[in-house]
């Protein structure tokens, strides 16, 4: 497909070391002059840890954005490193464990609408637990296990409500789906 948009200039407005603001001056899909505000970053992972006992490892916090409590995978920015080491860094930073096996699954843009970034789902297995997780200073409250129906239900009456953590879980509960052949992960 031919892209229908065309770029006339593009300048920074904003930056810090997590994320670049653009603002381009450009001519829509329409023909008609405009400017598209644009978020970069480096691409991010949201990790589906899951136990020998086919449960599903969450963090708990509350998010600075909407100072609410937030159910969520293990997940965060690659730091422009490699993708399977940003995985093993965060899954232990934010939970404590250690996986024998990281495999990336799938990709996806969370809101390519506004943002570049590109997130990887990575499946973590053979977890072990070493300590408590290192993130304090992000406001990690809790860390547990939750079966696949006990993620589904929370998902359908609104507890689970991150978007990285829906589209990963999704990509996660295809492959597994897959993998076991079974209808009920």
């Amino acid at each position: 497909m031919k892209n229908p948009w065309k770029t006339l200039s593009s300048k920074t407005v904003y930056q810090n070391p997590w994320i670049t603001v653009r603002e381009d001056q450009v001519i829509h899909p329409d023909g008609k002059q405009g400017i598209y505000g644009v978020v970069e970053s480096k691409p991010s992972i949201g990790i589906v840890a899951v136990t020998n006992e086919n449960k599903i490892i969450f963090i708990e916090l509350v998010r600075y954005t909407n100072q609410i409590p937030s159910i969520e995978i293990p997940a965060g920015g690659s730091d422009g490193e490699d993708i399977i080491l940003a995985a093993k860094r965060e899954l232990k930073e934010e939970t404590g464990y250690t996986a024998n096996k990281l495999k990336v699954i799938g990709k996806y843009y969370p809101m390519n609408g506004i943002f570049s970034e590109i997130c990887y789902t990575i499946i973590a297995t053979g977890l072990n637990k070493l300590l408590d997780n290192e993130q304090r200073e992000e406001g990690i409250t809790k860390v547990y296990e939750l079966s696949f129906g006990e993620v589904l239900e929370k998902i359908n009456n609104g507890e689970i409500t991150d978007g990285q953590t829906i589209a990963s879980l999704m990509q996660a509960f295809n492959y597994l789906k897959i993998i076991y052949k079974q209808d009920n992960i």
